[in-house]
């Protein structure tokens, strides 16, 4: 085992708290992975090419919105998060490994589930009722138990094993008691998903999913509008509401009436790239033309919180555009058929990554998932083990 692989396994186990930040000490790879990049015998997948794409088209919107940002500890914190999240996995799935992660993956998650047994007696909670582990949040750890939980449970659903079995339900009494409700579902609609048709059709899944919560959003946009773009360009912001007191309501009316519509204003405003990366939760401001669909937002106070619409999907739109929301849809369909390729040499663990990869998709309906590093980063650990093995293997056969 070399160094690499043991502290990309120290950074899945430690992702069980985010009040250490050791979950993201593979970004220590960070250089050499890049280094990668230019080696003669390296050939770029094309989930790296479109994530380097995207990388850089981010970085584009910030330098043009705000590029102070990039020199702010919360900016990566918070708004910028995708860059902690995203770069775990490519300092990991550029190395090549050896060893197999099935493996060490049993070993972990028992360590984790000892972990999560000390945080559900001494972590903090709201009348016991509502958990918070060893998070900072409920909904942080309600995303991490729903991506762990859907993982042990496509390793049962395939390999049968009692230890997984065990392990599944573990995390998912964890996961209900954080009253992470989104996230449950999110796991629900995974399980009927793989149950009625075996995750068949994804694409076709997938838009009718988008498409769903967009013809939603017409119809309460509409009512938005009518009822004076609450918190928008046109309200009045003087710090006594603010975006995360709507979100501590917790209700899916917060979503579609407030902070879904707030976002679609965004896009509207600026569809082809957005208004800018990290800006959704940024108040007081006054929307400027600079080009037909291109706009800007003036005037604003820039912040850098935990506030976001509440929609993976919105939220993009909102920052990135259409051109940006490309790139994260194409960056995502490569690296579902590079899941997809793992069932020739390990079907379990293909299944589990499916499962997880539906849950940050549904889960990503009514919160930010696709950049949470609770919920993201040990899916995209586990993930980039399994394709930085995968690239082992074909480079063996080729050899052989």
């Amino acid at each position: 085992m070399n160094l690499f692989y043991f502290i990309s396994l120290l950074a899945l186990i430690f992702s069980v708290t985010n009040f250490l930040y050791l979950s993201v000490l593979p970004i220590l790879f960070l250089p050499l992975s890049f280094t990668l990049i230019v080696h003669r015998n390296f050939i770029l997948p094309k989930y790296i090419v479109f994530f380097l794409l995207l990388v850089f088209y981010i970085l584009i919107s910030i330098l043009f919105y705000d590029k102070s940002s990039l020199f702010n500890f919360d900016f990566y914190r918070r708004d910028g998060n995708f860059f902690i999240t995203y770069l775990i996995f490519f300092s990991i799935v550029m190395l090549g490994y050896t060893r197999d992660p099935r493996k060490d993956l049993l070993l972990c998650f028992s360590i984790i589930s000892f972990a999560s047994f000390f945080g559900f007696i001494f972590g903090h909670n709201e009348g016991n009722l509502v958990h918070f582990f060893l998070f900072e949040s409920h909904n942080a750890a309600g995303g991490f138990y729903g991506v762990i939980s859907a993982i042990c449970l496509g390793f049962y659903l395939e390999n049968k094993s009692k230890k997984y079995l065990f392990l599944s339900l573990i995390f998912i009494f964890f996961l209900l008691m954080t009253d992470s409700r989104g996230t449950v579902i999110a796991l629900f609609l995974t399980f009927l998903y793989y149950f009625f048709i075996r995750f068949r059709f994804p694409l076709t899944v997938f838009v009718c999913f988008v498409m769903s919560q967009v013809f939603l959003v017409i119809f309460t946009y509409s009512i938005w509008i009518r009822e004076g773009k609450f918190i928008s360009d046109e309200s009045t912001f003087d710090g006594s509401i603010t975006l995360s007191g709507i979100q501590r309501g917790g209700t899916i009316i917060d979503r579609t009436l407030y902070l879904w519509p707030r976002a679609i204003d965004n896009f509207l405003h600026s569809p082809l790239f957005g208004i800018g990366f990290g800006s959704y939760d940024d108040l007081g401001y006054s929307y400027n033309t600079i080009l037909p669909f291109i706009s800007e937002k003036i005037n604003q106070t820039i912040r850098h919180t935990d506030a976001h619409a509440h929609n993976s999907y919105f939220t993009i739109l909102a920052e990135l555009g259409v051109a940006g929301f490309i790139l994260f849809f194409i960056f995502f369909y490569y690296i579902y058929k590079e899941i997809c390729k793992i069932e020739f040499w390990a079907k379990d663990l293909s299944l589990a990554l499916k499962f997880a990869f539906w849950v940050c998709i549904f889960s990503s309906a009514t919160e930010h998932r696709l950049t949470t590093p609770s919920q993201m980063i040990p899916f995209l650990i586990i993930l980039a083990l399994a394709l930085a093995y995968n690239r082992h293997l074909n480079l063996r056969s080729r050899v052989y």
